[in-house]
C-alpha cells in the first residue's frame, strides 16, 4: 500500500501544478470556510482556493523527492485530500449529499477534518493498474459515504484503527458487490451488518491473525462476498472441526480439494448451488471449486477474488506466507 499512497498522491500534486492559477497570494483553506462550503453545499469555492494554495505551496521544479517532503506536513497533506476528495467525487455531487441531511453534514464535517480517514478512503479507492493510476481520471460516488455514514453512526469504533479500516471497506465494497458465483446469497447482507458481522468474528477470534494486518482496500476483498453469513461461520466450522490442519500458514485454501470436480447430479442442487453446503455436497468443475476457495478465504478473513480464466475459472488470495504453494515467494496467490 506504500507504493500506492506515494504514486497516488505524488499524481495528485503534479495533477494540481498542471493547472493554471492567478498569482495573487492564497490563503490556507481553514476549518470555518471549510464549515461553510459543507453547510451550503457549494464546495467550487473553497475546491478552488485549495487547489490554488497546493499550487502556491508546491517547490517551481517539482521532484518526486520535494513532492514526498510536502506530505510530512499535516497542514499540506489533509488540504491535498480535501481537493482531491471534492473533485473525485465532484463538487456538485457533493453539494447534494451535503444538502440531502443534517447527518450528510456532519459526517462531512468529521471526514473532512481528518486527514488520516481521507487518506485511507481515497488509497482504497484507487485503480490497481499502474497506468490508470497516473491516469488520475478515476471518479468517485456518494454511494460509498452514505454506507460509511451509517457505520460510523451505529459504531463509534469505526472513527480509528481496525474498525476505520473496516467501515471503509464496507463501504466501498459492500457484500454482493462481487459476483461470489455458485452458493451466493440470493439476498445479500446489509452494509451495516457485514461490518458488524467482521467486527465480532475479529473479536472472537475466530479469524486468521493476518486479517489485523490489512489494508482498508485488502479489507474490501473480504468483506464485499457474496455468501450469507450463516455460510461463512458454517465453513470456518467446517474446517476447524473437520481440517484443522489448514489453519497452520493459513492455508484454508485448500479446503477447496473437499469440493468432488465432477459434473454434479442434479438431486445436490435441483435448485441450483443455493448455499456452500450444497456446493460441498453437489461438487462441481471450476466454477463452483473457484466460488468455495473465494467464500473459504473470505471467511477466516484472507483477501480473495474469484479469476476468470479462458475457459475456466480459479482463485486469487493474499497469503499470509508466501512460501507457501502455489508461486512460493508471491504473497498473491493463484491457486485450482
Amino acid at each position: 500500500m506504500k507504493t500506492i499512497t506515494k504514486t497516488s498522491i505524488t499524481f495528485v500534486v503534479a495533477a494540481v501544478l498542471c493547472t493554471t492559477f492567478s498569482t495573487l497570494q492564497a490563503a490556507e483553506p481553514s476549518a470555518g470556510r471549510l464549515d461553510a462550503a459543507i453547510k451550503s453545499g457549494d464546495f467550487a469555492a473553497y475546491q478552488a482556493s485549495a487547489a490554488a494554495w497546493i499550487h502556491q505551496k508546491a517547490p517551481a521544479k517539482p521532484s518526486g523527492t520535494a513532492l514526498q517532503a510536502l506530505l510530512k506536513d499535516d497542514g499540506f497533506r489533509t488540504v491535498l485530500d480535501q481537493w482531491q476528495l471534492i473533485t473525485k467525487t465532484g463538487a456538485d455531487k457533493l453539494g447534494i449529499f451535503a444538502k440531502a441531511s443534517p447527518g450528510n453534514r456532519e459526517f462531512l464535517g468529521w471526514l473532512m477534518k481528518s486527514g488520516p480517514a481521507m487518506d485511507l478512503y481515497l488509497e482504497a479507492n484507487v485503480p490497481i493498474g499502474l497506468a490508470v493510476r497516473e491516469e488520475n481520471t478515476c471518479t468517485l460516488g456518494t454511494e460509498a459515504l452514505e454506507i460509511w455514514k451509517q457505520i460510523l453512526k451505529a459504531d463509534p469504533d469505526a472513527r480509528g484503527g481496525i474498525y476505520l479500516k473496516l467501515a471503509i471497506a464496507t463501504a466501498i465494497a459492500p457484500p454482493g458487490s462481487v459476483n461470489i458465483g455458485a452458493g451466493g446469497a440470493a439476498k445479500h447482507a446489509e452494509p451495516v451488518d457485514r461490518y458488524f458481522y467482521y467486527k465480532k468474528a475479529y473479536q472472537n477470534k475466530e479469524l486468521l491473525p493476518s486479517f489485523e494486518q490489512l489494508t482498508a482496500w485488502e479489507y474490501s476483498l473480504i468483506v464485499c462476498s457474496g455468501a450469507t453469513h450463516e455460510d461463512l461461520t458454517w465453513a470456518r466450522k467446517m474446517v476447524n472441526t473437520f481440517r484443522p490442519d489448514l489453519r497452520d500458514k493459513e492455508r484454508v485454501v485448500k479446503s477447496t480439494s473437499l469440493v468432488w470436480r465432477r459434473a454434479a447430479p442434479k438431486q445436490f442442487y435441483p435448485n441450483g448451488y443455493v448455499n456452500f453446503k450444497n456446493v460441498l455436497a453437489g461438487g462441481g468443475k471450476c466454477g463452483p471449486k473457484s466460488s468455495w476457495g473465494v467464500m473459504v478465504n473470505q471467511a477466516f478473513g484472507i483477501p480473495a477474488i474469484g479469476v476468470g480464466q479462458p475457459g475456466h475459472a480459479c482463485v486469487a488470495y493474499k497469503a499470509a506466507y508466501p512460501e507457501n504453494q502455489p508461486q512460493p515467494g508471491h504473497a498473491w496467490k493463484v491457486d485450482y
